[in-house]
């Protein structure tokens, strides 16, 4: 009888010894999955920053602010100008619209308002990840600043953007290019008045001016194209006198 009550102890002893390792084993094959979980936690970050950025609704005094301040930047009263977007930022620090043409008249300004201005183009990325007037200029920055991988860096962005974004990404491809900007000077990356719902109001002939820029011509609207010389040419003379006969 002590054999048996040994031997049904060792038998017991024995299939406890290899059922551990196995519940071990199904713990370990039970935790693998939450691996990626840092993937989908960071691709969720970014779609929760912007849509806080879309969000964002300036108040009617910060609207009436930037677009007075936008006004004058398009008038070239860079310094009016400059006062009246500062105020616009400081009463409303998430505005990035403000941030950004801010950001554009600092880089007027000269070289010594070159790092100020970067601050404010970052700031405008920061709240709106997708505007593209601002890597636009940013990258003009860049060149302006010698930086010209950071500007290819810009050009690419915006290259992997939608229709805006290839739009102003020909326009930062020649100032890489070339080394310096359009005359007279087009604000392809300042952005537009807002209406009172936040809403960008297009400016008169934007949408031309963007296709002409993109074909290399001043100005760029349907009159431009009248005067191309690659357009078919007018009916010659002797397609006329063929019509008398």
């Amino acid at each position: 009888m002590k054999r048996v009550v040994l031997i049904l102890s060792l038998i017991l002893a024995a299939s406890l010894s290899t059922a551990a390792p196995s519940k071990k084993i199904e713990e370990k094959k039970e935790a693998a999955p939450a691996a990626p979980a840092t993937s989908e936690s960071t691709t969720a970050t970014e779609v929760i920053e912007q849509a806080r950025a879309a969000i964002h609704r300036p108040s009617a005094e910060a609207i009436a602010s930037y677009n007075k301040g936008t006004s004058l930047l398009m008038e070239k009263k860079f310094a009016e100008a400059r006062t009246e977007l500062e105020a616009t930022v400081n009463g409303d620090p998430k505005f990035a619209e403000a941030h950004n043409n801010l950001a554009h008249i600092l880089r007027k300004q000269g070289e010594l308002n070159y790092a100020k201005a970067l601050e404010h183009y970052n700031t405008a990325l920061e709240l709106k990840p997708l505007m593209a007037e601002a890597y636009m200029y940013r990258g003009v920055l860049y060149v302006q600043m010698g930086k010209m991988d950071l500007a290819k860096a810009d050009l690419e962005k915006l290259r992997s953007m939608k229709v805006r974004g290839m739009r102003l990404a020909a326009e930062l491809d020649a100032v890489i290019t070339t080394g310096r900007e359009k005359e007279p000077e087009q604000f392809f990356g300042v952005v537009s008045k807002l209406d009172e719902n936040g809403r960008r109001i297009r400016r008169e002939g934007e949408g031309r001016a963007m296709r002409g820029g993109m074909r290399g011509e001043n100005g760029g609207g349907r009159r431009a194209t009248e005067t191309n010389p690659v357009d078919p040419p007018a009916a010659t003379p002797e397609v006329k006198a063929e019509t008398k006969q």
